[in-house]
């Protein structure tokens, strides 16, 4: 677990470092979780919107872009992984009931029709401007 946990950290700090292997850091992220996507995205406190996002090819960009202009303002998960130091992890299933996400638009809209079930977030850097978390999503299984 050490190992694992060392490699990964390892390439995250690569990738802000590097730009180019920032996807890659990203992706042995998802592995490790065993999500079956990720999607990063930098949203600004402030502005309330997404300010830059990178997604791995999974999911469709239509999508994506549809997620970060018209889910991801009101969505449930935006305070509470903003409210985590980086490196928490917010697991979706331990903050809302199954009730709560059939009544949620980001849940039963757009999750539940791509295959999605449960997400995952993850502060993974505070520069000290936009937010930049990291949700790795799974295809109907409970990440624990």
């Amino acid at each position: 677990m050490r190992d694992w946990a060392s490699t990964i950290t390892e390439r995250l700090y690569d990738g802000i470092t590097n730009p180019g292997d920032w996807h890659a850091a990203l992706d042995a992220l998802r592995q490790a979780t065993e999500g079956s996507v990720f999607h990063h995205v930098a949203y600004s406190h402030q502005t309330q919107c997404v300010v830059s996002s990178l997604a791995n090819d999974a999911q469709p960009a239509a999508k994506v872009r549809e997620y970060e202009l018209h889910y991801a303002p009101s969505k449930p998960r935006i305070p509470i992984v903003m409210a985590l130091p980086v490196g928490g992890v917010l697991r979706d299933h331990e903050h809302f009931s199954p009730r709560d996400m059939s009544r949620s638009a980001i849940y039963a809209d757009w999750l539940a029709p791509l295959g999605y079930r449960h997400t995952l977030g993850v502060p993974v850097y505070d520069d000290g401007t936009p937010v930049s978390y990291t949700h790795l999503r799974a295809h109907e299984t409970v990440l624990d």
